[in-house]
């Protein structure tokens, strides 16, 4: 779990604020890496029947390493990890409108999910935890207005979209703390 500086949740909002000229509230996301339930996609969110002999190989490297590091954090803490585990999910039809957001965020350095009352975006502030005087200006990498803005469940840590797909992720205890504040 990375913790963003406050700088970068900030910039993220004044980035949000001025563009749409109403309040925002701002999530960290952290490490966006879902199951997914879409056709045409695997569960990790990659495309079916491309790469497939990259896939081969790195389905080898994935199972190895996972296995020792599983092995160590079982020895570790008597309990049993995942280094590639998946947290959270994607529903949907084909092409399911959920996809351009959640690709977005797992693309991002830093994603910030910023929601209003009319608009939704992910915004990447690049590395949250570098100094915040000298990191890139944020970049809005997936924005939505409505009338065809995504249904954002904050409490419930859901996002619906029309087509009926549905990105369902999880937020750290200290960010659901800080969005119970924000509230």
């Amino acid at each position: 779990m990375v913790v963003p500086k406050p700088e970068f949740r900030q910039s993220a909002r004044e980035l949000a604020e001025d563009s749409w000229r109403e309040p925002v509230t701002v999530v960290f996301l952290d490490d966006v890496k879902p199951g997914f339930d879409v056709p045409g996609r695997r569960k990790d969110g990659t495309l079916k029947g491309r790469k497939l002999i990259r896939r081969f190989f790195w389905n080898i490297v994935r199972g190895t390493v996972g296995g020792v590091v599983n092995a160590f954090l079982v020895m570790g803490s008597g309990e049993w990890g995942s280094v590639f585990g998946r947290d959270g999910s994607v529903t949907g039809p084909e092409n399911a409108q959920a996809l351009g957001l959640v690709d977005a965020a797992r693309s991002a350095r830093s994603p910030w999910l910023v929601v209003s009352a009319s608009h939704v975006a992910v915004i990447d502030t690049g590395l949250s935890f570098a100094d915040p005087t000298s990191a890139a200006p944020p970049t809005v990498l997936w924005h939505e207005a409505a009338p065809h803005a995504p249904k954002v469940i904050l409490p419930r840590q859901r996002i619906r979209w029309r087509d009926g797909s549905e990105f369902h992720f999880h937020l750290s205890p200290e960010e659901a703390a800080l969005l119970r504040r924000q509230r």
